[in-house]
């Protein structure tokens, strides 16, 4: 939810350090230090949306070495392609640059409508809504929705698609698979924005869902294990005092082309309420399922900025969450094209702080003493720098001078 692409995205913070197998070092392996240039002067380009310069830099670098390209310049490229609007180019490349890492992304085969309804017994009213929040998502958003139409589950689903005004292709493939899948798939394509009008896509979903159980996902975020949401619903229909349940994902970062689980362990735990109101593990939006126990989110949302936090904090209003750790279920893409991942650090923290003063003011006002507490320890520990720090934490105090106690 935080990254909510209906805003305009910036330009991407690039890193201008050249990429590994580009360096201007003498010795048998090393690439002739011009090609090393070319690619500082690509990275340049784009931090000034030249695409179509620094497209041909890259290509350059890629004619010169070939099969020794590093995986860093296909993914530069594949985001100027991208920005050019040219996006089977892009994921060309970024098929190049992914090699047999381009298998653990794989998406289960789909099934047609008649035979996921098959599987379906007794009443076909919905027992799971699957949201799906997109803005210009063309380039992704077939992954997302096979991802859903590849699920086993043996109970009656739904999804809904909300589309924010794209301005690129994504409403014409909502409609195509619609088509498909008449009685599975419900759209909501606006002709005008409402992020920018401060409607949350998300919210107006929520309202229409007809499951008990909600399973979330954005458009350039997909599933991979075809099992997954038959587990999770089947772990909350038999754990009443579970609010959700969640799952480790694969980190797919588009620019250096890397693919790796986010968490190693890959041991199963119990998240307690505590932990997911102070949000000491975020729970992001394509692995999650929680049960529909209520109809929109807190209006300290508005004051945050990164929702998932807020949708985290929440949940754990309401109970416990499950996590399976050792199921690969979902793949998070890390890109240019969101409103977080082009800030820089020092926006970030400001941001997130935000994000912790929201969850402040929602736990207080809920009378949840033990996680204000929680929270402001960790607005404590942010390196953000004090000046800015205590603003925001006098703003705070000013409409709850009640914390004064709790710190």
């Amino acid at each position: 939810m935080h990254r909510d692409n209906s805003r305009t995205p910036r330009q991407p913070s690039l890193n201008r350090r050249t990429p590994v197998g580009l360096t201007s070092k003498t010795g048998p392996s090393a690439t002739p230090h011009p090609l090393a240039a070319l690619v500082d002067d690509a990275a340049s380009a784009m931090k000034q949306g030249q695409w179509e310069v620094a497209l041909r830099a890259y290509r350059q670098v890629r004619k010169a070495l070939a099969t020794r390209t590093p995986r860093g310049v296909l993914g530069m490229g594949a985001t100027c392609l991208h920005r050019l609007g040219r996006y089977d180019e892009a994921e060309a490349w970024a098929d190049d640059g992914l090699g047999e890492d381009r298998a653990l992304l794989a998406i289960p085969p789909v099934h047609t409508e008649d035979t996921l309804r098959q599987r379906w017994t007794g009443d076909p009213t919905p027992v799971i809504s699957i949201l799906c929040t997109t803005f210009n998502h063309e380039r992704y958003l077939e992954s997302t929705i096979r991802g859903f139409l590849s699920q086993n589950v043996t109970y009656p689903f739904e999804i809904l698609i909300h589309d924010d005004a794209s301005t690129d292709g994504t409403q014409a493939i909502v409609r195509r698979w619609q088509e498909r899948y008449p009685t599975l798939i419900r759209p909501v394509l606006q002709t005008e924005n409402q992020f920018s009008q401060g409607i949350r896509p998300f919210e107006l979903l929520l309202k229409r869902a007809r499951g008990i159980f909600i399973a979330t996902c954005e458009g350039d975020d997909f599933w991979i294990d075809a099992g997954k949401l038959q587990r999770q619903v089947e772990f909350l229909v038999e754990n009443p005092d579970f609010s959700c349940s969640a799952h480790n994902y694969l980190h797919y970062n588009e620019a250096n082309l890397t693919v790796k689980p986010f968490y190693p362990t890959r041991t199963d735990q119990v998240l307690s309420q505590r932990q997911l109101m102070g949000v000491a593990r975020l729970l992001w939006l394509p692995t999650l399922v929680f049960r529909k126990l209520f109809d929109e989110m807190p209006p300290e949302q508005r004051l945050s900025f990164q929702g998932d936090s807020v949708l985290t904090s929440f949940l754990g209003t309401f109970g416990k969450c499950m996590y399976f750790e050792s199921m690969l279920g979902s793949v998070r893409r890390e890109n240019a094209f969101s409103c977080w991942s082009p800030l820089t650090q020092d926006e970030k923290e400001f941001n997130r702080m935000k994000t912790w003063m929201a969850l402040v003011r929602m736990h207080a006002t809920r009378g949840n003493a033990q996680t204000v507490v929680d929270l402001l320890s960790r607005v404590a520990t942010s390196p953000l720098d004090e000046a800015r720090k205590s603003a925001l934490l006098n703003e705070l105090l000013e409409q709850h001078p009640s914390l004064l106690g709790e710190r």
